[in-house]
């Protein structure tokens, strides 16, 4: 069978008068027909066959130019030492070469293209564009049993097509092996564009940044020349006559600038800590309002070293709000937690937060859940009974304590050694704010904690995080 029909055999023949013309008519159709060379048992769809003509056009890909260069990313030495599967597929290898196929699927340039590239697209651009640097070959195989008989093809079955690779393989894999990352960060440029003032812009108004891209180069020299002719504070009345050439001119006319990886970091922590400020100042100024709307006497209140502890726990008890077993959230049970170190983790800090009530007679079951994102320098605590409360705002008020990395455990006393970072203060968190937060924490678990603050804390042989129950044992 064909996938088409002969034009002669389609065509729609005169009704023939007897049984003796019908034979005729098919026996001349079939003897004239001669099939085409190469016919493919596929099933060809109508949107592979080529069209010229408007919408039946096909979209055109990306040049020859743009995929070698993609195909150049993809097999660089960066890559071969970011990718440690890509680097095996090469070692294991025979003579070095690699199915076509593989980076058509695992890069992560090429993989990305919409629509995908073909073989036979990327094996042409090779071969034009990257002779110098890649050889390229063709497997021949038996056809597969899968385009005879419509069946869904297999790892087992595929066999055969393009496999390339880089004409000086082993010296890649061997640079790729001794690189390391310090040597790749120093070989990193970060680069932005920043266009030009519009005419309708304000006095005073910043210019926008329209991109911005870490890019890794193959050779500090080209990092340094990249940092020197577009550098990140030009000045714009500078002049620059010894460089000339369209694309230095439409770089400068978009503002192109460049540093070091090292710089970008620098900025970036900086950026950081006037995030962090801000974020510090809004919690100020949240604390004043509800401090006022609450009627407080913000006079009175200072902000340094720590709230006060007890006595606003006492406080809250003598105005009524004792938690009871009708109560929407346990009272006085939530502290609010600064300057933790922004690498730390939850157990880090249930851990850290048991050691000021093991001070006592309390146990760490205390520690109902810790409240922590990452990267951030404040948390919310959780406690069983406003008395662990009371001990923790204690013993962090009594103590100056600092947490010097992310994986301390027990705090250092400021004085007296050389650690960087500021001391942990705990706030008791009260009205408004405690009334907030509740409200996002799920029914079930708001309950549980409700009963352990009215029943007191009852110690299991495994603490459970955001207060969970304890689960019901089956009776056999």
């Amino acid at each position: 069978m064909f996938p088409f029909v002969p034009r002669k055999v389609a065509r729609k023949p005169k009704a023939p008068t007897n049984e003796a013309s019908i034979s005729q008519s098919t026996r001349s159709a079939t003897l004239n027909y001669r099939p085409p060379e190469h016919v493919s048992p596929r099933n060809d769809s109508q949107e592979s066959r080529p069209s010229g003509k408007g919408k039946d056009k096909q979209v055109e890909h990306a040049n020859e130019e743009d995929i070698s260069a993609l195909v150049r990313l993809s097999m660089s030495d960066h890559s071969l030492w970011l990718n440690p599967d890509l680097r095996r597929t090469i070692e294991t290898s025979q003579e070095g070469y690699i199915p076509l196929t593989y980076i058509l699927t695992h890069s992560p340039y090429l993989s990305q293209l919409k629509p995908s590239l073909s073989e036979a697209a990327l094996s042409k651009a090779i071969r034009n564009q990257l002779a110098a640097t890649f050889d390229i070959r063709v497997l021949v195989s038996s056809p597969s049993r899968a385009e005879w008989y419509g069946k869904a093809s297999t790892s087992k079955d595929v066999v055969g097509g393009y496999e390339v690779r880089m004409k000086e393989w082993k010296e890649a894999l061997q640079r790729a092996r001794n690189m390391s990352r310090n040597d790749w960060e120093l070989r990193t440029v970060y680069v932005s564009i920043v266009l030009p003032k519009h005419h309708q812009d304000k006095p005073g108004d910043q210019p926008k940044c329209k991109g911005f891209a870490l890019v890794t180069l193959s050779d500090t020299t080209l990092v340094e020349s990249l940092r020197t002719r577009y550098p990140w504070d030009r000045h714009p009345d500078a002049q620059t006559h010894e460089i000339e050439g369209d694309v230095f001119q439409e770089a400068q006319k978009i503002g192109f600038r460049a540093i070091t990886k090292a710089q970008w970091d620098r900025l970036n922590e900086e950026y950081l800590q006037y995030k962090q400020s801000l974020l510090d100042e809004m919690n100020l100024v949240t604390d004043q309002d509800e401090y006022h709307d609450s009627g407080h006497n913000l006079t009175s209140r200072k902000r340094s070293p720590s709230p006060t502890g007890s006595e606003s726990i006492v406080g809250a008890q003598q105005s009524g709000q004792v938690t009871t077993l009708a109560s929407q959230y346990p009272f006085g049970c939530l502290l609010f937690i600064r300057h933790v170190h922004p690498e730390t983790n939850k157990t880090t800090l249930k851990t850290l937060f048991s050691r000021a009530l093991l001070e006592g007679d309390s146990t760490a079951e205390g520690i109902d859940y810790v409240d922590f994102n990452k990267g951030m320098e404040t948390c919310h605590l959780r406690v069983a009974t406003p008395d662990h409360a009371r001990k923790i705002v204690d013993h962090f008020s009594t103590n100056n304590l600092v947490q010097a990395g992310g994986l301390d455990q027990t705090a250092i006393e400021i004085e007296g050694h050389d650690v960087t970072g500021k001391r942990i203060t705990v706030e008791l968190v009260e009205g408004t704010r405690e009334e907030l937060y509740w409200g996002k924490v799920p029914e079930k678990v708001r309950r549980a904690a409700v009963e352990k603050a009215v029943n007191g804390i009852v110690p299991t042989a495994g603490g459970t995080d955001e207060g969970k129950p304890k689960r019901k044992r089956r009776r056999k």
